[in-house]
């Protein structure tokens, strides 16, 4: 896939007439690759107890010159909600749906920040899956997941 980025100049009878003469107009056409996105878990694990964070690292390849959004949905087994609203409905803080990669750096980092309950649980996942967007091309790695660990300390209650 290639992108193409024109510069020309605008020419008009008018200005081939005044002076007597004409003016040259320059289009030049430069052939661009947009990018190569992908993600991966750099911090696969993310714990309750010890609030420990999970992150997704977002890639790109090619061109830095510019910021870059990416699109990414979220999934898995694990329930989003917001800080401020824990209940025992939420796993964890939810996630944009996109991120911008600075101009001039390959990579930006969206943590996964997950919420301690005194709910018994099992693991459960935070799935990111990159969507597609004009400006970027999606790369192999195109999904990640990041798992939410209970770890609830185990209670012995004598007899």
């Amino acid at each position: 896939m290639c992108a193409f980025l024109w510069m020309w100049s605008r020419v008009t009878s008018r200005d081939a007439c005044d002076g007597g003469g004409f003016r040259v107009a320059t289009v030049s056409v430069a052939d661009i690759e947009p990018p190569v996105v992908s993600v991966t878990a750099v911090d696969p694990m993310a714990e309750e107890r010890n609030l420990g964070i999970g992150r997704f690292k977002f890639t790109r390849l090619g061109t830095t010159s510019r910021p870059l959004t990416v699109f990414y949905h979220v999934g898995g087994t694990a329930k989003p909600g917001m800080p401020e609203y824990k209940t025992h409905l939420a796993d964890y803080a939810v996630l944009p749906g996109s991120i911008t990669i600075p101009a001039g750096s390959t990579e930006a980092f969206v943590e996964v920040q997950p919420f301690a309950d005194a709910e018994l649980e099992t693991l459960e996942t935070v799935e990111v899956t990159l969507g597609g967007a004009l400006d970027y091309v999606i790369g192999t790695a195109n999904s990640a997941t990041v798992t939410i660990d209970d770890s609830n300390p185990a209670v012995w209650i004598p007899r």
